[in-house]
């Protein structure tokens, strides 16, 4: 017969729940960080020339990077638009938009002035400019890059 006996189980349970704990937090922190980088990277080329030209910069001060969350046990990073338009110009769209009425500035037998232009419907072909799922190709790497490095400060904590 063998008989053994663990000393210490306490102070390994308590070892264990401390580096669970500041693996996520490091974790964390490091998606955090993954998801501020992949932002500055959409505004910075993807909308500055890459993907997309920027005529008023709406779009590229609408990317956001939004708090890393817990769903279901996993940590989730978000960088998206807060536009409704981002969605059609990152897939694209073929189809019908509707048009509100307005005047139109415009120069008619070399007379300035406002031409009424009415509601109705335009059809749109929009190409795809990928400059989400783009910068998440391009940033693929260094994000787990630094998602490692978040982890290995973690454990050796």
């Amino acid at each position: 017969m063998i008989r053994a006996w663990v000393t210490g189980a306490a102070d390994m349970d308590a070892r264990l729940d401390r580096i669970r704990s500041e693996v996520e937090v490091a974790v964390r922190l490091s998606m955090g960080r993954a998801c501020l980088m992949l932002q500055r990277h959409i505004q910075q080329n993807k909308l500055s020339g890459q993907a997309l030209n920027a005529r008023s910069g709406q779009l590229r001060a609408s990317i956001i990077a939004r708090p890393v969350t817990e769903v279901n046990g996993l940590l989730v990073g978000e960088v998206g638009s807060t536009l409704s338009y981002a969605r059609m110009q990152e897939e694209g769209f073929h189809g019908r938009i509707a048009v509100r009425a307005r005047l139109k500035q415009g120069r008619k037998f070399g007379k300035l002035g406002k031409q009424p232009r009415p509601a109705g419907n335009r059809v749109v072909h929009l190409k795809p400019h990928a400059f989400l799922h783009g910068a998440l190709r391009e940033m693929g790497e260094p994000a787990r890059k630094l998602l490692l490095e978040g982890l290995k400060r973690g454990i050796h904590a």
